[in-house]
C-alpha cells in the first residue's frame, strides 16, 4: 500500500481521520516520519482549535503504536545495530516533544483567541495529553540514564500552574477504553518518577514502575503551604525536578514553591509485599522496597564524597566478571577442574588511593539503608589461589565481549566509588548489574574486587557509574540448582566473609534461578560441595546473593597438593581459611 499523501493542512476534522486511518503503519519509520511533519504544520490548518485539538486526540493511537513499536528497538531483545540506537531514540524523543508542542499550540492560540471557555473539556484534554508526552520524555531519559532536555521541568511546571489557576486539575476526562483520568495525575505521574531515584533502576524497571504509578495517585497530595509534612519540594517558576525538602528549606519561604507528601505510600507497598510474589517480567521486590524508603524517609549522605583520581580496569556483568576471576579460561572447563595452585598471598599489591580509603573506613562506617557498608576484610584472603590450571584454550571464548574496559575514578567514599567514561553505547549498561574491579598494576590477573552498579548517569558524552563494593575478592563458581529435574550448571560467584559486619560468606547467582530453602551443587576451585541457600539477601533482574550453609564437601585433589599434614576442613566456608 502506498503511503498517503502528506497534507500541507487539514479542511475538516474528518480529512485529517481518513490520512490517519491510511497511514502505513507497518512501516514504522515512513509512519514516524509523516506523523512528525504533520505535527509541525499544525499551525497551518484551517481549522478552529477545537478541531485541532480533535485531530491530536485521534492521532493519540497512532503515536502510541509508534511509541511501543519503537521502544522494542532501543530497549527490547533486537538486533538493531550500535549506530542505529541512537537514531531511533532520537526519533522517539522528537515525536514526543513535537506532539506536546502542537497542543501547547492550540493552549497558546486560544489564550490569545479566547474561542473556547478555560474550563473546557478540549482545553482539559489538550493540557493533559501536553504532560502526558512530556512526561513520556522523561521516561525515554530515565530508561536510558540521561538527562532530560533543557527547559523540560519549566514546561511540565507551567502547564500544572495554568491548569491549577483555572481550577482545571481535578476535571475527569476520557483517555481511551472507559478510562478516565485528570490533569492532576498526569502531573504526579511525572513528580512520583522523578523522586524514585530513578538512574538506580533498569530500563524495564522504569516502565513498570511508570505503570504501576496509577494504582498510587491518590495516595499523594500537592500542598502549597505547610510544608513540614512534605517530604520533596520544587519551584513552579524552575526548571528543577523535586528535591527533598531537608536539603533545602529556603525553598519554602517562596510563593512558588509546591510540596509533595507521599508518606502513605511506604504503608501501602509494605501491605503490598505481604502477598507480593516476584515474577520475571514483573517489579522486582528490591525495586519496591527501594520505593518504599525514598517515599517514607529521608536519609542524608553520612559521607561526603572525596575526589580522587587514577583508573580501574572494569568488568561490568557477572558472566564477564567470572571470566576475568577464573583467569579468562572458559566456563565449560570449570566443571572439568580438579586441581589447584596455590602460592604466597602478595604483599606489596600497589592500591589507588580511592580503594585504600575504602579499605580504611570500612571499620568505623555506619549501615546505610541503601548503600549498604561492607566493612574491611583481609584482603589477602584470595591472594593466594590461582586460576584453574590446564583448562584448555581459549578458542572458544568470546574475548572481545568480556574485555575488560578502563574507567576513571571521579570521587570515593567509604560506600564505594564513582567512575567515568565516555562510552556511546550507553544503553548496554544497567543499573543493578554486577562489576569487578581491578587496579590495572594488579600483578594477579584473577584478583578482582566485586561492586553493583547503583546508578548510571549519562552526561552528554560522559557515562557516570556509581559503585557499590560488596567484597574485596571473590572465586568463580559454578553451581547448578538442585530441583526435580537439575538445572544447567551456571556462572557464580563465592564471596568471602565480612567479619566486622556479621556477614557469612555469600553466592552470588544468576537472577531468577534459585529461591531460599533451593539445595545447589557447588564446583569451586578445589572443592565441589552440596548447599543449602538461605536467607537472600539481594535480589534485582541483574543478580541474587545469598547465605549458604553447606550440607556436604567432596574432597578433590588439594590433599595431595598440599601433603598429607594438611586437614582441610569439610565446609565450603573454610575455603577462606584454608588459602595460605
Amino acid at each position: 500500500m502506498d503511503a498517503p499523501k502528506q497534507p500541507q493542512k487539514s479542511n475538516s476534522v474528518r480529512e485529517a481521520e481518513h490520512w490517519i486511518e491510511a497511514l502505513p503503519l507497518a512501516n514504522v519509520s515512513k509512519t514516524s516520519e509523516l506523523v512528525y511533519d504533520y505535527l509541525g504544520g499544525i499551525a497551518k490548518n484551517a481549522l478552529s482549535i477545537k478541531d485541532n485539538i480533535a485531530i491530536l486526540i485521534a492521532l493519540e493511537p497512532t503515536l502510541e503504536f509508534i511509541r511501543r513499536s519503537l521502544k522494542k528497538y532501543y530497549l527490547g531483545p533486537t538486533n538493531t545495530s550500535t549506530a542505529q540506537k541512537p537514531k531511533i531514540i532520537k526519533i522517539s524523543l522528537a515525536l514526543e516533544s513535537r506532539a506536546a508542542s502542537a497542543y501547547a499550540f492550540c493552549l497558546r492560540e486560544n489564550k490569545l483567541k479566547k474561542e473556547l471557555k478555560p474550563n473546557s473539556r478540549q482545553i482539559v484534554s489538550a493540557i493533559y495529553q501536553a504532560l502526558t508526552h512530556l512526561c513520556n520524555i522523561l521516561v525515554i531519559c530515565f530508561q536510558l540514564y540521561r538527562l532530560p532536555p533543557k527547559e523540560l521541568w519549566l514546561k511540565i511546571h507551567r502547564l500544572y500552574h495554568f491548569a491549577d489557576e483555572n481550577e482545571l486539575t481535578d476535571i475527569p476526562i476520557c483517555i481511551g477504553d472507559d478510562k478516565k483520568s485528570t490533569v492532576l495525575n498526569a502531573y504526579k505521574r511525572c513528580l512520583l518518577l522523578a523522586t524514585t531515584d530513578p538512574y538506580r533502576f533498569r530500563h524495564q524497571e522504569i516502565g513498570l514502575i511508570d505503570q504501576k504509578l496509577n494504582d498510587w495517585y491518590d495516595l499523594v497530595d500537592i500542598i502549597e503551604r505547610d510544608f513540614d509534612k512534605a517530604l520533596f519540594v520544587w519551584q513552579l517558576d524552575q526548571d528543577k525536578m523535586p528535591q527533598y525538602r531537608l536539603v533545602d528549606q529556603k525553598q519554602t519561604e517562596k510563593t512558588t514553591c509546591r510540596g509533595l507528601v507521599t508518606q502513605k505510600l511506604p504503608q501501602v507497598i509494605n501491605k503490598f509485599l505481604e502477598t507480593y510474589t516476584e515474577k520475571k517480567d514483573g517489579i522486582s521486590v528490591s525495586a519496591l522496597q527501594h520505593l518504599r524508603h525514598v517515599w517514607g524517609v529521608f536519609t542524608p549522605r553520612e559521607h561526603p564524597r572525596m575526589p580522587e583520581s587514577g583508573k580501574l580496569n572494569v568488568c561490568i556483568g557477572l558472566s564477564a566478571t567470572h571470566h576475568s576471576l577464573s583467569g579468562e579460561k572458559p566456563f565449560a572447563k570449570l566443571q572439568q577442574a580438579k586441581s589447584t595452585e596455590l602460592e604466597t598471598s602478595p604483599e606489596d599489591v600497589e592500591l589507588s588511593p580511592a580503594l585504600k580509603r575504602w579499605e580504611k573506613d570500612q571499620s568505623s562506617a555506619t549501615p546505610d539503608p541503601w548503600e549498604i557498608m561492607y566493612t574491611n576484610i583481609n584482603t589477602d584472603a584470595l591472594a593466594g589461589i590461582k586460576p584453574l590450571v590446564d583448562m584448555g584454550t581459549d578458542e572458544d571464548v568470546q574475548k572481545p565481549k568480556y574485555k575488560p574496559q578502563q574507567w576513571d575514578i571521579i570521587d570515593a567514599s567509604p560506600t564505594g566509588l564513582c567512575l567515568a567514561s565516555k562510552a556511546s553505547d550507553n544503553v548496554s549498561l544497567l543499573a543493578g548489574e554486577i562489576i569487578g574491579l581491578q587496579e590495572p598494576s594488579q600483578k594477579y590477573a584473577y584478583q578482582w574486587r566485586i561492586g553493583m552498579i547503583r546508578w548510571v548517569r549519562c552526561e552528554n558524552t560522559m557515562v557516570k557509574l556509581g559503585i557499590q563494593i560488596l567484597a574485596p575478592s571473590a572465586v568463580g563458581i559454578a553451581i547448578q540448582i538442585r530441583r526435580d529435574t537439575n538445572t544447567d550448571y551456571l556462572r557464580g560467584l563465592l564471596l568471602p566473609d565480612l567479619v566486622n559486619i556479621g556477614q557469612p560468606s555469600t553466592l552470588i547467582l544468576p537472577p531468577l534461578e534459585a529461591k531460599e530453602g533451593d539445595t545447589a551443587h557447588i564446583i569451586s576451585q578445589n572443592l565441589e560441595s552440596e548447599v543449602k541457600l538461605n536467607r537472600c539477601l539481594i535480589s534485582n533482574n541483574s543478580f541474587q546473593q545469598f547465605a549458604y550453609e553447606t550440607i556436604s564437601t567432596i574432597k578433590d585433589q588439594v590433599s595431595a597438593i598440599r601433603g598429607p599434614k594438611d586437614d582441610i576442613d569439610s565446609d565450603l566456608d573454610s575455603a577462606w581459611d584454608e588459602i595460605e
